[in-house]
């Protein structure tokens, strides 16, 4: 074994330093420069708050889900409410509160709510607002949109831009933000970032924003994609950060 002397000792990071200060090098410039961040708009959310999504934990219970995210080090959670999910959109009165005050107990909560809502006729989409609204929770993640190959292109984005405007409108009036996830791959509407700024140009971000996918926006749009995000920021909302290899 080796010994470790005090000194060295106290320089080592803790999980929670190590995260908090990588996101403040790489977030920072992003959140100064995007005007549409929720961080700049609200005194409840703290500068750079880091959330971890927990899809790869849904066999948890709530207790244990809040023990295992808070020995990780983040205050925060992405919580996927949607089929498949750690909560059924069916369930979502019933489960989600209890979830929330399992979280509370380990001074976590949910940051983003993932959800399986892109329409808003669905009667779903109104039990999972409303509930999530009720829990204090200010940003939910939609689900995708995907191109029809053998329509034309811009009709589509034009029937998805008037489907936005009509969510932005009920997230208004339950008092929560939807955003809309940047995904690489074939057919997904917002890949290319160009498409998804069309489709929200009119739509103010409080409303409905940009969750910001880092890793996409890189593999969609190579070197090019400092452009894209230029376009983009003023939606931008939510930040995603991960790595990936080609």
């Amino acid at each position: 074994m080796h010994s470790v002397d005090s000194a060295a000792q106290s320089r080592r990071l803790s999980r929670r330093d190590a995260l908090a200060a990588s996101a403040a090098g790489i977030l920072t410039p992003w959140l100064t420069a995007a005007p549409g961040l929720a961080t700049s708009r609200s005194d409840d959310l703290t500068e750079n708050e880091l959330c971890v999504f927990t899809k790869p934990f849904q066999s948890l219970s709530p207790s244990e889900l809040a023990n295992t995210v808070a020995e990780m080090g983040f205050t925060g959670l992405e919580l996927p409410v949607r089929p498949g999910g750690h909560i059924e959109p069916e369930e979502v009165e019933d489960r989600l509160p209890a979830m929330v005050e399992a979280l509370a107990a380990r001074q976590l909560k949910v940051t983003v709510l993932t959800s399986g809502i892109n329409d808003p006729r669905d009667p779903l989409t109104e039990r999972v607002l409303r509930t999530a609204a009720a829990q204090g929770i200010r940003f939910y993640r939609m689900n995708y949109f995907r191109y029809d190959p053998d329509r034309p292109i811009l009709p589509q984005i034009e029937t998805w831009k008037q489907t936005c405007t009509e969510l932005a409108d009920m997230n208004r009036q339950f008092g929560i933000s939807g955003v809309y996830q940047n995904h690489a791959g074939r057919n997904y509407f917002g890949a290319s970032l160009w498409d998804l700024q069309r489709a929200l140009e009119t739509i103010d971000p409080q409303h409905i924003g940009v969750a910001y996918d880092i890793r996409h926006a890189t593999v969609e749009g190579g070197m090019n994609w400092p452009v894209t995000f230029a376009m983009i920021r003023p939606h931008v909302t939510v930040v995603y950060v991960k790595d990936f290899q080609w």
